[in-house]
């Protein structure tokens, strides 16, 4: 999880919000209100069409936002992300503040570091995968399903 991310105000113009992702690298910006609750979320989908300079982050955010709690199982994060296709997930106190945000790329992360803790190398019991390089002929579905047995 990502603790404290970077967030934004749906009074915020979509062009500042824009800004933000362009300039952190990211993706997915939650919306908080004054007091730091989760009013919604904003993704770089959202801001992919046109818009005005006068246009605000809560005219193009997804206000029906999936949380979670930070006591989750990973395994249930990803679940709901696998299910409502999306690429994170706010993750929120009982209270409805937002504490952090989990990514497809965190989980990533996570699922390589039960792979191979601390280093990059493969586990002693296990020989090490074979490096393909997927060929411009060979759909990246057909690579990654092979990869995934």
């Amino acid at each position: 999880m990502t603790e404290e991310p970077t967030t934004i105000s749906p009074n915020d113009s979509a062009l500042d919000a824009l800004r933000t992702l362009e300039q952190l690298s990211i993706r997915h910006l939650p919306v908080v209100d004054d007091n730091g609750e989760l009013v919604g979320v904003l993704s770089d989908r959202d801001l992919r069409n046109g818009m005005a300079a006068s246009t605000k982050v809560a005219d193009v955010m997804n206000s029906d936002v999936i949380q979670a709690m930070a006591d989750d199982e990973l395994t249930t994060i990803a679940e709901l992300m696998v299910d409502n296709t999306v690429g994170a997930i706010p993750i929120c106190d009982e209270r409805g503040v937002l504490v952090g945000i989990v990514s497809y790329v965190d989980i990533l992360k996570s699922l390589s570091a039960i792979e191979r803790p601390n280093t990059r190398e493969a586990p002693a019991n296990k020989p090490a995968p074979k490096r393909t390089t997927a060929r411009a002929t060979k759909p990246a579905r057909a690579v990654n399903r092979t990869r995934s047995r």
